[in-house]
């Protein structure tokens, strides 16, 4: 029973259960991580443009949907990327939270003759590689 009480207690206080965050001084910690918002309405239908079979270039936030491919980069690396997914809400950059890095590669990319802007709605954008 002691084991019970305390494993109630420890997740009430540690634990992201989304129901915590009623109950004073529970846990707030990913309580809205299930919320569904426009933005990750907006991102799914950019990424449904990228056909299953590419090799993509993606930041981290946008990457995490696309984990299921087999072949999948982190921006900036594009190698033989030919798409490449990018949230400008949440600028990933070679696996960590950097603005200016993102911001500066992006920057560089629209201007990158070899590739087209495809999707571009509330930070999310999507580019496709030219072909000759």
């Amino acid at each position: 029973m002691a084991v019970v009480v305390a494993a109630l207690l420890g997740n009430y206080r540690l634990g992201p259960v989304p129901g915590w965050r009623h109950v004073p001084g529970g846990s707030h910690f990913q309580a809205t991580a299930a919320h569904v918002t426009e933005h990750d309405r907006i991102a799914a239908r950019a990424l449904k443009l990228i056909p299953k079979s590419a090799v993509v270039s993606a930041t981290n936030t946008l990457g995490a949907h696309l984990s299921a491919r087999r072949r999948i980069l982190s921006f900036p690396y594009i190698q033989d990327a030919t798409w490449i997914a990018a949230d400008e809400t949440q600028p990933g950059y070679a696996d960590r939270y950097a603005p200016l890095p993102t911001a500066l590669a992006l920057a560089a990319l629209r201007r990158n003759p070899d590739w087209r802007l495809v999707f571009e709605q509330d930070g999310v954008l999507v580019f496709n590689r030219a072909t000759a």
